[in-house]
């Protein structure tokens, strides 16, 4: 009985401190942390423009131009130009599309 308890307890009191932080008008907001490579990379593919290729934890693949991020989120404009908004935690990878390397591309060494 005591392991099943143990998840509801931590979830109960992260719901309390969620609480207690509201109540006294705190503001729990993640914040993009700009100094972060991978936060710099993806911010030099919005500046250039340069179309990536997205593939998500579902196994679906994504082309477009990234337009903009934040701590939680992407948008990318697809080739058909409709906006999709695509949370950080379903990608898998994000890279340039077509091979074409540019100044701020990952490669990886094998």
């Amino acid at each position: 009985m005591q392991k099943l308890l143990a998840p509801y307890f931590l979830i109960k009191q992260e719901c309390l401190a969620l609480l207690v932080a509201v109540h006294f008008g705190e503001l729990l907001m993640a914040e993009l942390e700009t100094g972060l490579p991978s936060v710099r990379q993806i911010q030099g593919f919005i500046k250039e423009g340069q179309e990536v290729e997205i593939k998500l934890l579902t196994q679906d693949l994504l082309v477009g131009q990234l337009r903009w991020q934040d701590a939680h989120c992407f948008c990318l404009n697809t080739l058909e130009g409709t906006p999709v908004i695509v949370w950080r935690h379903a990608i898998a990878y994000i890279k340039p599309q077509n091979g074409i390397e540019g100044s701020r591309s990952l490669q990886v060494l094998e």
